[in-house]
Parts: structure tokens; C-alpha cells; sequence
């Protein structure tokens, strides 16, 4: 591989209410060599960091109970976006076993919605 070619880290957005939820999952991406991570707690800001985006973000982990709160379509948000350009919506009782070997084994919770454009 050329030197002057280098690989651009992920860009990783993760929007989840809970403090501890939040920081566990950016402490896996961490652990997986990923530190291009966004980690928010609202909807709100989530729109707001889509909206002005200048890079897509690569990978959006999203809460599926905060879109549920505020009625929102968000896989028909994420799909037609394009500075979404991979999505997961999870449920916060299931986040325990999404986990390193989930990540790579691509083998996710049951209800668990992974999207790939």
C-alpha cells in the first residue's frame, strides 16, 4: 500500500439518552479502533449534526425507544439521507449483547434492525 494512501477512520454518530448506554458504546467502537465517534442524547441534535453535515457519517447507532417517544420515522429518515450512509436502530435492553464478536460476526439481537445502503 502506498504511504500517501490513507485509510479514512469511520465516522461513527450514536444517539442514545442514557449517559451509560452512550459510553459503552463508544468504548466498543474505542476498543475496535474506531475514534471518529459522536456520541448524543437527543433526537434534536441528531437532526442537527445530519443536517449539517459535511462528511456522511459512515455508521449511525440509534436508541429505537427515542424514536418511538417522538414519533418518528427514522428508517425512512436514515435511508433517504445522504449523510447516512449506514444505520442500526437497537434496543436499549439488548445493547449488553451487542457486543465485539456481534460487530464482527455480523450476527445481531433478534428485533435488532441493521441497514446497510
Amino acid at each position: 500500500m502506498n504511504a500517501a494512501v490513507m485509510k479514512r477512520p469511520l465516522r461513527i454518530l450514536i444517539v442514545e439518552s442514557c449517559d451509560f448506554q452512550r459510553l459503552m458504546i463508544e468504548k466498543i467502537f474505542n476498543q475496535l479502533g474506531c475514534y471518529s465517534v459522536a456520541p448524543i442524547a437527543s433526537l434534536e441534535q441528531f437532526f442537527t449534526y445530519i443536517r449539517y453535515a459535511y462528511h456522511p457519517f459512515d455508521i449511525v447507532l440509534i436508541n429505537h425507544q427515542m424514536a418511538i417517544q417522538e414519533g418518528v420515522d427514522i428508517r425512512g429518515y436514515c435511508s433517504g439521507n445522504d449523510s447516512v450512509r449506514n444505520f442500526l436502530i437497537y434496543r436499549s435492553s439488548e445493547i449488553s449483547i451487542l457486543n465485539l464478536a456481534a460487530l464482527r460476526d455480523h450476527s445481531y439481537p433478534e428485533g435488532t434492525t441493521l441497514h446497510f445502503k
